[in-house]
């Protein structure tokens, strides 16, 4: 499964805001900034816990500096 994602960066409060259906963008906000990855890294971390799966079940694919990404999620 992939999730397109646009990641917002140095937010107050961490989030994932799902979308009704799977093919459209999820938003997420971190409070990591957008340095040496430690956004991303948030992400991949709020995107298990959102899904109730282990972090090592989430993967970057693509946008790894852009604020829209792919995820891919093994189950």
């Amino acid at each position: 499964m992939k999730i397109r994602a646009q990641i917002k960066p140095n937010a107050k409060q961490a989030k994932v805001v799902s979308p009704a259906t799977p093919d459209d963008v999820w938003l997420i906000a971190t409070k990591a900034p957008a340095i040496d990855g430690r956004a991303n890294k948030e992400a991949v971390e709020l995107i298990a816990t959102t899904l109730h799966l282990p972090k090592s079940a989430v993967t970057l694919k693509l946008g790894a500096k852009s604020k829209f990404k792919i995820f891919e999620i093994r189950e």
